[in-house]
Protein backbone atom coordinates (compact mmCIF):
# COMPACT_ATOMS: atom_id res chain seq x y z
CA UNK A 1 0.00 0.00 0.00
CA UNK A 2 0.75 3.52 -0.92
CA UNK A 3 2.19 5.56 2.10
CA UNK A 4 0.96 8.98 1.06
CA UNK A 5 -1.91 8.86 3.32
CA UNK A 6 -3.32 11.94 2.16
CA UNK A 7 -2.79 14.85 -0.16
CA UNK A 8 -3.77 18.31 -1.16
CA UNK A 9 -7.48 18.55 -3.01
CA UNK A 10 -7.76 20.87 -5.29
CA UNK A 11 -11.70 22.27 -4.72
CA UNK A 12 -11.61 24.80 -7.66
CA UNK A 13 -9.89 22.01 -10.45
CA UNK A 14 -12.57 19.33 -9.17
CA UNK A 15 -15.44 21.72 -9.64
CA UNK A 16 -14.61 23.32 -12.71
CA UNK A 17 -13.11 20.34 -14.59
CA UNK A 18 -14.99 19.90 -17.80
CA UNK A 19 -15.01 16.29 -18.59
CA UNK A 20 -15.92 16.00 -14.92
CA UNK A 21 -19.11 18.32 -14.95
CA UNK A 22 -19.71 16.56 -18.51
CA UNK A 23 -20.74 13.47 -16.56
CA UNK A 24 -23.94 12.32 -14.28
CA UNK A 25 -23.59 13.03 -10.89
CA UNK A 26 -23.52 9.17 -10.25
CA UNK A 27 -20.43 8.98 -12.70
CA UNK A 28 -18.63 11.89 -10.47
CA UNK A 29 -19.47 10.06 -7.30
CA UNK A 30 -18.18 6.82 -8.88
CA UNK A 31 -15.24 8.88 -9.46
CA UNK A 32 -14.31 9.92 -5.82
CA UNK A 33 -14.44 6.58 -4.33
CA UNK A 34 -11.86 5.67 -7.20
CA UNK A 35 -9.98 8.07 -6.65
CA UNK A 36 -9.66 7.20 -3.00
CA UNK A 37 -8.56 3.76 -3.87
CA UNK A 38 -5.96 5.33 -6.65
CA UNK A 39 -4.77 7.55 -3.50
CA UNK A 40 -3.05 4.23 -1.32
CA UNK A 41 -2.36 2.00 -4.16
CA UNK A 42 0.75 0.84 -6.00
CA UNK A 43 2.14 3.10 -7.98
CA UNK A 44 0.32 6.41 -6.59
CA UNK A 45 -2.94 6.96 -8.68
CA UNK A 46 -3.40 3.44 -10.33
CA UNK A 47 -6.63 2.30 -9.24
CA UNK A 48 -5.25 -1.42 -7.41
CA UNK A 49 -5.17 -3.31 -4.04
CA UNK A 50 -1.61 -4.89 -3.36
CA UNK A 51 -0.40 -3.62 -6.53
CA UNK A 52 -3.39 -5.72 -8.55
CA UNK A 53 -6.18 -4.05 -10.28
CA UNK A 54 -9.57 -4.69 -8.94
CA UNK A 55 -12.00 -6.53 -10.85
CA UNK A 56 -15.56 -4.98 -11.55
CA UNK A 57 -16.89 -7.13 -8.68
CA UNK A 58 -13.92 -6.37 -6.58
CA UNK A 59 -15.32 -2.86 -6.46
CA UNK A 60 -18.84 -3.44 -5.98
CA UNK A 61 -17.52 -4.98 -2.84
CA UNK A 62 -15.35 -1.66 -1.92
CA UNK A 63 -17.85 1.04 -2.42
CA UNK A 64 -20.63 1.90 -0.69
CA UNK A 65 -23.14 1.92 -0.42
CA UNK A 66 -22.95 -1.57 -2.53
CA UNK A 67 -23.94 -0.73 -6.30
CA UNK A 68 -25.26 -3.44 -8.87
CA UNK A 69 -21.71 -4.36 -11.48
CA UNK A 70 -23.81 -3.17 -14.24
CA UNK A 71 -24.06 -0.24 -12.70
CA UNK A 72 -19.77 0.29 -12.22
CA UNK A 73 -19.58 -0.69 -15.91
CA UNK A 74 -21.48 1.36 -17.63
CA UNK A 75 -20.33 4.75 -14.99
CA UNK A 76 -16.61 3.61 -15.77
CA UNK A 77 -17.36 3.78 -19.22
CA UNK A 78 -19.03 7.17 -18.83
CA UNK A 79 -15.56 8.05 -17.26
CA UNK A 80 -13.63 7.04 -19.98
CA UNK A 81 -15.60 8.42 -22.54
CA UNK A 82 -15.10 11.37 -21.04
CA UNK A 83 -11.86 11.64 -20.46
CA UNK A 84 -11.88 11.43 -16.73
CA UNK A 85 -10.46 7.91 -16.04
CA UNK A 86 -7.76 6.57 -18.11
CA UNK A 87 -5.68 3.23 -18.24
CA UNK A 88 -2.03 2.60 -18.30
CA UNK A 89 -0.41 -0.08 -20.73
CA UNK A 90 -1.34 -2.53 -18.89
CA UNK A 91 -4.92 -1.94 -18.53
CA UNK A 92 -5.42 -0.50 -15.19
CA UNK A 93 -7.60 2.27 -13.96
CA UNK A 94 -5.08 5.78 -13.35
CA UNK A 95 -5.19 8.98 -12.74
CA UNK A 96 -3.10 11.18 -14.78
CA UNK A 97 -3.20 13.92 -12.30
CA UNK A 98 -2.57 11.86 -9.24
CA UNK A 99 0.01 10.23 -11.05
CA UNK A 100 1.77 13.46 -11.58
CA UNK A 101 1.92 14.17 -8.12
CA UNK A 102 3.01 10.90 -7.29
CA UNK A 103 6.48 11.17 -9.05
CA UNK A 104 6.45 15.00 -7.80
CA UNK A 105 6.52 13.77 -4.61
CA UNK A 106 9.07 10.87 -4.81
CA UNK A 107 11.52 13.50 -7.04
CA UNK A 108 11.87 16.45 -4.64
CA UNK A 109 11.79 13.64 -1.62
CA UNK A 110 14.93 12.27 -3.38
CA UNK A 111 16.74 15.99 -3.56
CA UNK A 112 15.24 16.35 -0.04
CA UNK A 113 17.38 13.47 0.93
CA UNK A 114 20.75 13.88 -1.33
CA UNK A 115 20.55 18.01 0.60
CA UNK A 116 20.43 16.15 4.22
CA UNK A 117 23.23 13.70 3.02
CA UNK A 118 25.57 16.68 1.29
CA UNK A 119 24.93 18.97 4.74
CA UNK A 120 25.63 15.82 7.53
CA UNK A 121 28.49 14.30 5.01
CA UNK A 122 27.38 11.39 4.68
CA UNK A 123 27.91 10.77 1.10
CA UNK A 124 31.16 8.75 1.58
CA UNK A 125 29.76 6.61 4.42
CA UNK A 126 26.76 5.51 2.28
CA UNK A 127 29.31 4.88 -0.66
CA UNK A 128 31.29 2.50 1.16
CA UNK A 129 27.96 1.09 2.53
CA UNK A 130 28.22 2.25 6.31
CA UNK A 131 31.63 1.89 6.51
CA UNK A 132 33.77 4.83 5.33
CA UNK A 133 36.16 6.32 7.79
CA UNK A 134 39.24 8.59 7.83
CA UNK A 135 42.57 8.27 9.10
CA UNK A 136 42.36 10.80 11.50
CA UNK A 137 39.22 8.82 13.28
CA UNK A 138 41.72 5.58 12.95
CA UNK A 139 44.67 7.41 14.64
CA UNK A 140 42.12 8.58 17.58
CA UNK A 141 40.99 4.84 18.60
CA UNK A 142 44.77 3.64 18.39
CA UNK A 143 46.27 7.04 20.54
CA UNK A 144 43.73 8.79 22.11
CA UNK A 145 44.72 12.15 23.09
CA UNK A 146 46.47 12.28 26.52
CA UNK A 147 45.33 14.87 28.80
CA UNK A 148 47.68 17.78 29.64
CA UNK A 149 49.27 17.06 33.42
CA UNK A 150 47.38 18.52 36.44
CA UNK A 151 43.68 18.44 34.68
CA UNK A 152 43.05 14.78 35.52
CA UNK A 153 41.00 16.88 38.39
CA UNK A 154 38.36 18.43 36.05
CA UNK A 155 38.13 19.80 32.41
CA UNK A 156 39.96 23.42 32.02
CA UNK A 157 36.59 24.93 30.46
CA UNK A 158 34.58 26.28 33.47
CA UNK A 159 32.51 24.68 35.88
CA UNK A 160 35.54 24.72 38.65
CA UNK A 161 37.77 22.12 37.03
CA UNK A 162 40.37 24.32 36.79
CA UNK A 163 41.15 25.01 40.01
CA UNK A 164 41.30 21.60 41.51
CA UNK A 165 43.32 20.80 38.45
CA UNK A 166 45.88 23.03 39.74
CA UNK A 167 45.46 21.70 43.30
CA UNK A 168 46.25 18.68 42.63
CA UNK A 169 49.51 20.21 40.25
CA UNK A 170 50.63 21.56 43.31
CA UNK A 171 50.52 18.02 45.52
CA UNK A 172 52.74 16.68 42.86
CA UNK A 173 55.49 19.21 43.11
CA UNK A 174 55.69 19.06 46.53
CA UNK A 175 55.79 15.60 46.96
CA UNK A 176 58.82 15.38 44.34
CA UNK A 177 60.03 17.94 46.45
CA UNK A 178 59.68 16.13 49.42
CA UNK A 179 61.33 13.00 48.04
CA UNK A 180 64.55 14.84 47.07
CA UNK A 181 65.24 16.64 50.10
CA UNK A 182 64.89 13.55 51.63
CA UNK A 183 67.26 11.44 48.96
CA UNK A 184 69.63 14.55 49.96
CA UNK A 185 69.81 13.96 53.84
CA UNK A 186 69.80 10.52 53.88
CA UNK A 187 72.84 10.79 51.23
CA UNK A 188 74.66 13.68 54.09
CA UNK A 189 73.96 11.31 56.79
CA UNK A 190 75.99 8.82 55.38
CA UNK A 191 78.43 10.51 54.80
CA UNK A 192 78.50 11.55 58.49
CA UNK A 193 77.92 15.26 57.73
CA UNK A 194 75.67 17.65 60.00
CA UNK A 195 72.12 16.93 59.24
CA UNK A 196 69.07 19.05 59.95
CA UNK A 197 66.24 18.08 59.95
CA UNK A 198 63.43 18.36 57.30
CA UNK A 199 60.57 19.89 59.22
CA UNK A 200 57.58 17.98 58.94
CA UNK A 201 59.31 14.79 58.67
CA UNK A 202 61.67 12.38 61.02
CA UNK A 203 64.87 11.04 59.17
CA UNK A 204 65.30 7.16 60.29
CA UNK A 205 68.88 5.81 61.47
Amino acid sequence: MNKLRWGKFYWCDWADDPALALCSLAAQGLWMRLLCIAAQGTPYGHVTINGLPPSIDDLTKLIRPRPKRYTVERLIIELERYGVVHRDADGKLISRRMEADGKLVALRTSAANARWRKKNGLDLHMQNDGFASTESEAESEVHPPTPPRGTRGGGGNGGGGGKKASRNANVDLLAENLADAETTHAHAHRRGAPVVPFPGRALSG
